[in-house]
């Protein structure tokens, strides 16, 4: 596949201005390797001298450059077409520097090791054909948008769900403690009744213990005695 939108990758070191390692995936621009060098150092040697930012873009008349400095003073760039979109040049420029840690590790604990092997570049190659087609990039890109969108809706609506369904189970309980309660009061105002029965059967029985013993005395009282 002929790549025609990624034109030149570079990465290289603030501290000395050293190009650690760069790739020409367009075979078509390799007789303008040595400008793309010397632009390559021209622009570490500004970010050494703090008179750029740290993630910029800017044009020439080879393409667009696009660059971004890290905290370890490891900078990454890439030179695509002018027409080129830079939201997926920055994307790139993302997946250059993880791709880089990955293959160099030792470079994110010391930013000046010289393990450096520039033969091992095929991480850059394989960038440079994932990204040469932006449009492609792009629409992958909506779509994982969409995904991950659709994702946090998914999880948003089984939080509520969740959440229902512990609203449901405190009701639940609620329900039962209230129930709980309902037959205590039940059984307390049973109790209660069956006393007050009794004490009003007391009463009777005591009243008519009580008529009986009047009618007895007078009795007594009238009777004739002998």
């Amino acid at each position: 596949m002929s790549v025609e939108n990624i034109k030149y990758m570079a990465i290289g070191r603030m501290s000395d201005n050293k190009i650690l390692i760069s790739y020409i995936p367009d075979k078509k621009t390799e007789a303008f390797h040595d400008d793309f060098k010397r632009m390559t150092i021209e622009t570490l040697r500004d970010y050494q001298n703090g008179t750029i930012e740290k993630v910029f873009s800017k044009s020439s008349i080879y393409g667009k450059w696009l660059c971004e400095a890290d905290e370890n003073s490891i900078v990454f760039m890439v030179l695509t077409n002018s027409v080129y979109s830079e939201e997926s040049g920055f994307h790139l420029l993302e997946d250059l520097k993880t791709r880089f840690y990955v293959v160099y590790q030792e470079v994110k604990s010391n930013p000046r090791s010289t393990i450096i092997i520039p033969s091992e570049k095929r991480f850059m190659y394989e960038l440079a054909y994932k990204y040469n087609n932006p449009g492609s990039f792009e629409t992958l890109s909506s779509a994982q948008d969409t995904i991950n969108k659709t994702a946090g809706l998914m999880k948003g609506n089984l939080d509520k769900m969740m959440a229902q369904t512990a609203n449901m189970n405190k009701l639940e309980m609620e329900s039962f403690e209230i129930a709980e309660q309902a037959q205590e009061f039940e059984r307390g105002s049973m109790q209660i009744s069956r006393v007050m029965r009794l004490r009003k059967y007391k009463f009777y029985l005591l009243l008519g213990a009580l008529a009986l013993l009047v009618i007895l005395f007078l009795y007594l009282w009238f009777s004739p005695s002998d």
